[in-house]
Protein backbone atom coordinates (compact mmCIF):
# COMPACT_ATOMS: atom_id res chain seq x y z
CA UNK A 1 0.00 0.00 0.00
CA UNK A 2 1.25 3.34 -0.92
CA UNK A 3 0.32 6.36 1.11
CA UNK A 4 -2.00 8.72 -0.71
CA UNK A 5 -0.43 11.79 0.73
CA UNK A 6 1.61 13.29 3.46
CA UNK A 7 0.33 12.79 6.98
CA UNK A 8 0.45 15.77 9.32
CA UNK A 9 0.59 14.91 13.01
CA UNK A 10 -1.09 17.22 15.51
CA UNK A 11 0.78 17.55 18.77
CA UNK A 12 -1.36 16.52 21.72
CA UNK A 13 -1.06 18.85 24.68
CA UNK A 14 0.19 17.11 27.75
CA UNK A 15 -1.77 17.57 30.94
CA UNK A 16 1.07 16.57 33.23
CA UNK A 17 1.92 20.12 34.38
CA UNK A 18 -1.67 20.60 35.52
CA UNK A 19 -1.62 17.37 37.55
CA UNK A 20 1.74 18.27 39.02
CA UNK A 21 0.39 21.69 40.03
CA UNK A 22 -2.69 20.09 41.61
CA UNK A 23 -0.59 17.57 43.55
CA UNK A 24 1.85 20.24 44.72
CA UNK A 25 -1.07 22.44 45.76
CA UNK A 26 -2.61 19.59 47.75
CA UNK A 27 0.72 18.83 49.41
CA UNK A 28 1.11 22.51 50.31
CA UNK A 29 -2.37 22.84 51.82
CA UNK A 30 -2.13 19.53 53.70
CA UNK A 31 1.22 20.61 55.13
CA UNK A 32 -0.19 24.01 56.07
CA UNK A 33 -3.21 22.39 57.73
CA UNK A 34 -0.96 20.01 59.67
CA UNK A 35 1.24 22.85 60.89
CA UNK A 36 -1.75 24.91 62.01
CA UNK A 37 -3.32 21.90 63.76
CA UNK A 38 -0.09 21.10 65.61
CA UNK A 39 0.27 24.74 66.61
CA UNK A 40 -3.23 24.74 68.12
CA UNK A 41 -2.60 21.42 69.89
CA UNK A 42 0.61 22.71 71.49
CA UNK A 43 -1.10 25.99 72.42
CA UNK A 44 -3.94 24.02 74.03
CA UNK A 45 -1.48 21.93 76.03
CA UNK A 46 0.32 25.08 77.17
CA UNK A 47 -2.93 26.72 78.24
CA UNK A 48 -4.03 23.57 80.08
CA UNK A 49 -0.77 23.51 82.05
CA UNK A 50 -1.06 27.22 82.80
CA UNK A 51 -4.63 26.67 84.00
CA UNK A 52 -3.50 23.85 86.31
CA UNK A 53 -0.73 26.08 87.70
CA UNK A 54 -3.24 28.86 88.35
CA UNK A 55 -5.60 26.43 90.09
CA UNK A 56 -2.81 25.28 92.41
CA UNK A 57 -1.88 28.91 93.07
CA UNK A 58 -5.50 29.73 93.97
CA UNK A 59 -5.63 26.76 96.34
CA UNK A 60 -2.39 27.91 98.02
CA UNK A 61 -3.80 31.44 98.41
CA UNK A 62 -7.03 30.07 99.89
CA UNK A 63 -5.01 28.04 102.37
CA UNK A 64 -2.93 31.08 103.33
CA UNK A 65 -6.08 33.17 103.70
CA UNK A 66 -7.62 30.56 105.98
CA UNK A 67 -4.47 30.54 108.11
CA UNK A 68 -4.51 34.33 108.33
CA UNK A 69 -8.18 34.33 109.34
CA UNK A 70 -7.48 31.71 112.00
CA UNK A 71 -4.57 33.77 113.36
CA UNK A 72 -6.78 36.86 113.31
CA UNK A 73 -9.46 35.09 115.37
CA UNK A 74 -6.84 33.96 117.91
CA UNK A 75 -5.48 37.49 118.18
CA UNK A 76 -9.01 38.88 118.59
CA UNK A 77 -9.67 36.43 121.43
CA UNK A 78 -6.37 37.42 123.04
CA UNK A 79 -7.24 41.12 122.72
CA UNK A 80 -10.71 40.50 124.22
CA UNK A 81 -9.15 38.55 127.10
CA UNK A 82 -6.68 41.37 127.78
CA UNK A 83 -9.47 43.98 127.78
CA UNK A 84 -11.37 42.01 130.37
CA UNK A 85 -8.46 42.29 132.80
Amino acid sequence: MKPKGEVNYIAVKQKKPLWIAIILGLIFFITLETIITLKFIFEGIRLYRENEDLKSLIEAQKSQLADIQEDNMKLQKEVDRLWEL
